[in-house]
């Protein structure tokens, strides 16, 4: 059977050419918005109490770990004043693990894992505090 050459090689490439670009757009435009920097807003409005994340797996102690993870998260980034008293705070975080799996990729000699992969779903819910909201500013974040 003859291959096809000519105008149909060049109808694939073009075709080609438009997925590309009709998939890099999109995912580009997402990267390009997802991370928002909060340092114009004041100190005190970016306060936040973590509650500890309910565990509905079948892992036990994992909403303990999931909770320090978060907090040591932003920690780092300084976006928010992780508070620990839940009165000082703004903004309350809560969260629900809803899947977790822990899986072992390479293993030493005597078959401990060495490398280990961790999947976590988890749903999160933000809550302004009611005995702190400014109604003037309460649209802004």
């Amino acid at each position: 059977m003859p291959v096809p050459s000519g105008k149909s090689g060049h109808a694939c490439k073009r075709i080609f050419l438009y997925i590309t670009i009709a998939l890099v757009i999109p995912v580009q435009s997402c990267t390009l918005f997802r991370a928002r920097d909060l340092s114009d807003y004041p100190v005190e409005w970016r306060t936040i109490f973590l509650h500890n994340f309910t565990n509905e797996t079948f892992e036990p102690d994992v909403n303990v770990e999931m909770t320090e993870w978060v907090r040591r998260e932003f920690l780092r980034r300084d976006n928010f004043d992780v508070e620990s008293d839940k009165d000082e705070a703004r903004l309350w975080v809560y969260g629900e693990i809803t899947a977790y799996r822990k899986e072992g990729r390479m293993f030493d000699d005597f078959r401990t894992p060495t490398r280990v992969d961790l999947f976590i779903a988890v749903r999160f819910k933000l809550r302004q505090n009611p005995e702190r909201m400014d109604p003037s500013i309460s649209d802004t974040l």
